[in-house]
């Protein structure tokens, strides 16, 4: 989605997002207590409200135009098509879940992935941390370059290191990025290594239910009823 009430539509899996450039690397920085007067400027403009029927409307609207231009595409075939769109839907999905979930509770410019991800990276630059609603919100936000900058620039708990690391998009060398500049928040080895098992466990599972999907819905459910311990948060 591009305007207020849906940000882009296949934040994980656009054919034209996935081409979208890296911001460079900023070194990590300890993080000092939360910043209210940091966070309260993030919600000058109110909060991002989730409206069913406006974000589905716009969602079929999105994939029309997704579908037309694969289909007019001489570099994709019937196969090629229908892949593109069972990714698109699924991912138009996981932002519907994502926005009911935080609904209300995050800044109204986060319709838009590149805005939560600036928003990280100047919270990041000043060392502001975050509250745990909005690091959550980041954690788990479609677009895996949000997550990616709050892994960086904010101190994670054990329950969200392990969230993070649920994640199947993220490849062993980001997953190192984030291990390093945790370690420079002083995030403990031992906190680290008890995400890094918590993870696989949730994998674990999910390949013993022959998913190999780990959804917004699945992680949290299955942290919230293992009640796991916030170690790492101080």
């Amino acid at each position: 989605m591009s305007d207020e009430g849906g940000a882009e539509l296949s934040p994980k899996g656009n054919f034209i997002q996935r081409f979208v450039r890296r911001t460079p690397d900023k070194p990590a920085v300890p993080p000092r207590e939360v910043q209210p007067d940091f966070e309260s400027q993030l919600f000058r403009n109110g909060t991002l409200d989730f409206d069913f029927n406006k974000y589905m409307a716009e969602a079929r609207e999105d994939l029309g135009r997704s579908q037309n231009w694969y289909e007019n595409n001489p570099y994709w075939d019937a196969k090629r098509t229908a892949e593109s769109m069972a990714r698109d839907m699924g991912d138009a999905k996981y932002e519907m879940i994502w926005r009911s979930r935080f609904s209300g509770q995050i800044p109204r410019q986060w319709h838009i992935w590149y805005n939560v991800k600036g928003d990280f990276e100047k919270a990041r630059a000043v060392g502001a941390r975050l509250s745990e609603m909005l690091v959550d919100a980041g954690l788990s936000h479609p677009h895996h370059l949000v997550a990616n900058e709050v892994g960086k620039g904010q101190r994670l708990n054990t329950k969200q290191l392990a969230w993070l690391f649920v994640r199947p998009d993220f490849p062993n060398w980001n997953r190192d990025e984030i291990l390093a500049a945790q370690r420079k928040m002083d995030v403990s080895e031992d906190d680290l290594r008890e995400a890094m098992r918590m993870a696989d466990e949730v994998r674990n599972e999910a390949r013993k239910r022959g998913s190999g999907s780990y959804t917004l819905e699945d992680t949290s459910a299955h942290f919230q009823a293992k009640r796991l311990p916030n170690k790492g948060g101080k």
